[in-house]
């Protein structure tokens, strides 16, 4: 732990000469000493503009998949927040505690990345108790959505489609959905019931909620956070998920990811048509999206699980070595 207030709001943010862990492993140790131990005590105000500058940074870096960089900052970034909320003067509490909630938001979607699922719940319930703090809808909202993801990648898929479908139930009761945001919240919870619909092998559960999803995310529009090329991504997700490959790479034809908003839901893109295409037995055709999937974001290829599985899966299928760069691929990405 950081001593001193100054030292860990300061410590949150990117300085000259920063430099970042060899991996993203080292998040992982930073982060239990953050979750499994006490925080260190206020002894002082904090810098509030700070704080949710070096939150804005932090979720640039996920977004873009810098999780090297990432990993540099966010054990401590998680530390400044945690104070921050203990500091804060009752006027306060709520906004801080939102801030608190959102940085555990990043926080277990950074282990979700990084398949550390025990840690991951621990970072989803302190996520939930200042979600309660903060008292917006909207934040409690992204917390159940969440940790539905939690929940079900943990084998408890019906607990995890309850908690989202809760969510956007009670988000369109309290709310009545009059704004973009909420609209766009909504639609998000939807389009999260949509997918762990299929991994239960439910499709017909899994394409009406899209549908509504998609609903939604013509209510909500462009530049809202979840728009039609939103809804489109997920269907290649359901419909791979759904073993349905062939259907999934149409639906991965139909959509250009330069469309999408950003490298993380790019990266997203090439790693459901990658493994759709190898599921239809493709296999140049996966390789070349997994390529397509290095050029986007190098880190998510050399990193995540998914595609050092499929590295593996496409070395044992290439017996005759017709995969040209296939080797020095796997080389560099981590896979003998």
């Amino acid at each position: 732990m950081l001593g001193g207030l100054a030292g860990i709001v300061s410590a949150a943010l990117p300085v000259p000469g920063d430099r970042p862990a060899e991996t993203p492993g080292g998040v992982v140790v930073s982060l239990e000493d953050v979750l499994l131990k006490s925080p260190p005590a206020p002894n002082g105000p904090v810098d509030q503009v700070r704080l949710r500058a070096a939150l804005t940074t932090a979720w640039s870096d996920f977004h873009a998949c810098r999780y090297v960089r990432l990993s540099s900052r966010l054990s401590q970034l998680l530390s400044a927040a945690t104070t921050a909320r203990a500091a804060a003067g009752i006027d306060d509490q709520s906004a801080v505690a939102g801030t608190l909630a959102e940085t555990y938001h990043l926080t277990t979607q950074v282990l979700i990345k990084l398949h550390e699922d025990g840690l991951a719940w621990s970072a989803m319930d302190r996520a939930k108790r200042a979600a309660h703090e903060a008292d917006d809808p909207l934040i409690s909202a992204e917390t159940a959505r969440i940790s539905g993801v939690v929940l079900r990648r943990s084998e408890h898929r019906e607990r995890a489609q309850q908690t989202v479908v809760s969510a956007a139930q009670a988000l369109d009761t309290a709310t009545g959905l009059v704004s973009i945001e909420q609209v766009a919240a909504y639609g998000r919870l939807l389009a999260t019931a949509a997918y762990t619909a299929a991994l239960m092998d439910r499709p017909d559960t899994a394409w009406e909620l899209l549908g509504e999803a998609d609903d939604a995310s013509r209510r909500a529009g462009m530049g809202s956070g979840f728009a039609g090329v939103d809804v489109a991504l997920y269907k290649i997700s359901v419909a791979r998920t759904l073993g349905d490959f062939g259907a999934a790479v149409q639906y991965a034809r139909v959509l250009r990811p330069e469309q999408l908003g950003n490298v993380e839901r790019r990266a997203r893109y090439w790693e459901d048509t990658a493994l759709a295409l190898f599921g239809c037995g493709a296999h140049g055709d996966a390789y070349e999206a997994l390529l397509a999937a290095e050029r986007t974001a190098p880190q998510e290829v050399r990193y995540r699980p998914w595609a050092q599985y499929l590295i593996g899966a496409l070395l044992s299928a290439d017996h005759r070595q017709s995969l040209p760069g296939l080797r020095s691929f796997a080389a560099r990405s981590g896979v003998t």
